[in-house]
């Protein structure tokens, strides 16, 4: 959470590393009041970071293809720890489609 509540700087690839991370623990929490909500929280609020780091890039000089495809990776990369928690019932989880939103 500490990376996505930065107004400016955030490192995508840290927030991406702990999504992953979290998958082989959440069954052990799943069942904890309201974690499944936060954990929601916390990929719709990276999913707008994406949006509007998807915005700056296009609106950018230069290489705009090489940074939508950085981009891209991460998003990717995120989707897939998503699949993990949608995966686990007690979460409640509803994938949000991170590539699809950039």
């Amino acid at each position: 959470q500490g990376e996505l509540k930065k107004p400016s700087g955030m490192n995508p690839k840290v927030v991406v590393r702990v999504l992953g991370d979290l998958g082989p623990l959440l069954p052990s929490v799943a069942g904890i009041r309201g974690y499944g909500g936060a954990l929601q929280d916390i990929v719709e609020k990276f999913k707008e970071k994406l949006e509007d780091a998807c915005g700056k890039a296009c609106s950018a000089e230069g290489d705009v293809d090489a940074r939508l495809g950085g981009l891209t990776k991460l998003a990717e990369s995120g989707d897939a720890a998503q699949d993990t928690f949608s995966k686990i019932t007690a979460l409640s989880f509803r994938k949000t489609g991170f590539v699809a939103a950039i």
